[in-house]
């Protein structure tokens, strides 16, 4: 890894950019710590801990880590992490001549992996997912008794209706202490909307039923808020309010290698190291991570990603997009304004879920929705994708988590969790050049 490494987070969404707040410089401060205090205080500028995480749940992330993996490292470090109240170049060259790594974040605003142009097709009159082959045969497992019951689930992205009439008396609520940023429009939130219903959906008499609609409780953690646009907070509450066994899901990607707003080059959140950090902290200490590989058509395998291949596995269950039918291949990919979209691929990417025709709740623009009555909080549409197949498999692997702990009073670890979906998947068919897991 290079000495010095910069992680850019940007919008993609219709072309049309926009930047939330000032950017940040954060240094990892592995080493001596001393001389770049010192330096610090001579140009009058303060540091404070990047990573929000109270000392009392620093306590039981390294406890939990230590009982699960043997060690607690990769918490540890995070306390490493420093941000600074405000740089210039000259701070820039003070730390590239000490070797200190250091990051800018520019905060600019990334779109949920799901749902961009071109509108999708209708959707199937019923969720055909629930089904046999090529569905998951989620209905088979409720017949059991299962429906994700005693555990708690954690979404990370923008927003969602809480209105709506599948979640407005439900234990599904955005994450107390947080709010969502009133400029989000509907192409974010109902993003969430969408999620929510796959997951959660009221399993009642109208509407759609959601994959894990028995599970305990359901978060949801915004990325924008009012206070400014921070990816890494949102986990950081995700991760400070979560318990061994939790379930957390990543509906983002980043801009990946040279990626910009022209040719976004989508791939999974944890591309940038900073959110790898907190990934690899929340499945070392025992919480599952299901994240979307994004929708970029990346070959991760490429020397492209050579740097982010190196950190290592963060241990979540990366989930790429694949055909609605039983070929299970990746979906073909399409061109948009002269950019390609489809799931991006390789060694790295775990497992799969259906890319199209996903019936979900929500009112996403160009998801050819439905308002029942004319009304907003009974909206339904096709959900598109990696963030479609996200909401999939992390839905299933709430299931999994409920049946697995009710047998063994124990639960298990996102690597465990991960082991099982690819060991037990139907494989992959069509082009298995171009890696997304077994569904």
């Amino acid at each position: 890894m290079s000495k010095s490494i910069f992680f850019f987070f940007s919008l993609f969404f219709l072309a049309i950019p926009f930047s939330v707040g000032q950017n940040r410089l954060v240094i990892n401060l592995d080493k001596e710590k001393t001389e770049i205090f010192n330096f610090l205080a001579t140009k009058e500028i303060t540091t404070s801990l990047f990573y929000n995480i109270p000392q009392d749940k620093f306590l039981e992330l390294q406890n939990d880590a230590i009982k699960i993996t043997g060690t607690d490292s990769i918490v540890t470090s995070l306390k490493n992490y420093l941000s600074l109240s405000s740089f210039d170049q000259e701070v820039i060259l003070f730390l590239e001549t000490k070797k200190i790594q250091y990051y800018v974040i520019d905060n600019s605003i990334v779109p949920p992996p799901g749902d961009i142009l071109p509108v999708t097709p209708s959707y199937l009159s019923q969720q055909t997912y629930l089904q046999l082959n090529p569905g998951l045969n989620a209905q088979a497992v409720w017949n059991l008794g299962f429906s994700g019951q005693n555990v708690v689930i954690h979404n990370v992205e923008y927003g969602f209706n809480k209105n709506h009439e599948e979640f407005n008396d439900s234990n599904c609520n955005i994450a107390p202490g947080m709010d969502v940023n009133t400029s989000a429009t509907s192409s974010y939130t109902e993003h969430g909307t969408a999620t929510m219903g796959v997951l959660y959906g009221n399993n009642g008499s109208y509407g759609i039923t959601g994959i894990a609609h028995g599970a305990q409780q359901v978060w949801l953690y915004p990325e924008w808020q009012q206070s400014g646009y921070s990816r890494t907070n949102a986990i950081t509450q995700a991760l400070n309010n979560s318990s061994v066994g939790d379930v957390i899901v990543f509906e983002m990607q980043a801009y990946g290698f040279n990626g910009t707003v022209s040719n976004p080059r989508f791939v999974p959140a944890e591309y940038s190291l900073l959110v790898w950090n907190l990934t690899k902290a929340l499945t070392d200490s025992g919480r599952i991570v299901v994240a979307a590989a994004g929708n970029g058509y990346q070959d991760l395998d490429s020397s492209d990603y050579q740097t982010y291949m190196g950190y290592g596995d963060s241990g979540a269950i990366i989930v790429g997009g694949g055909t609605a039918n039983t070929t299970h291949a990746i979906y073909p990919p399409y061109v948009v304004s002269g950019v390609t979209y489809t799931s991006t691929y390789g060694s790295r990417v775990d497992v799969q879920g259906w890319f199209e025709n996903v019936r979900t709740t929500g009112a996403i623009p160009g998801s050819g929705f439905t308002l029942v009555g004319s009304d907003f909080n009974q909206s339904y549409m096709t959900f598109t994708g990696t963030s479609s197949a996200t909401a999939q498999l992390g839905g299933a692997v709430t299931v999994l988590q409920s049946y697995y702990k009710s047998q063994t009073n124990t639960t298990l670890t996102s690597q465990q969790m991960r082991t099982i979906l690819k060991n037990t998947g139907i494989p992959q068919g069509g082009d298995i050049s171009k890696n997304i897991g077994p569904f």
